[in-house]
């Protein structure tokens, strides 16, 4: 029974996590605002206090959001070097236990 390992998928795999890692972490360094929105931001709206209370909720939702994102393409990743290291170590153990010619 032999591996059937494409390793040109795997690439490309790992290729488009680290490309969504990428535009993730873009995103990600908005979030949370650094200056969250005021009351004042709406001028003298009725409700403005609620509406940037809710604008700040709304941004904490999204930043955990990211997190959660960023998390999951990180368990991605390493469990891509995890079946890279085992098939690896797998081809050497079969290499060593071949007979000599």
């Amino acid at each position: 029974m032999g591996i059937d390992l494409n390793r040109d998928a795997l690439a490309k795999l790992r290729v488009a996590v680290n490309v969504q890692g990428g535009k993730l972490a873009a995103v990600g360094d908005e979030f949370p605002a650094k200056d969250a929105a005021g009351p004042s931001v709406f001028g003298t709206l009725t409700g403005a206090g609620a509406l940037a209370a809710a604008i700040g909720r709304v941004e904490g939702h999204v930043d955990a959001e990211l997190g959660t994102v960023k998390s999951r393409l990180d368990g991605v990743e390493r469990a891509l070097d995890t079946i890279e290291d085992n098939v690896r170590n797998a081809e050497h153990g079969t290499e060593q236990g071949l007979p000599s010619k």
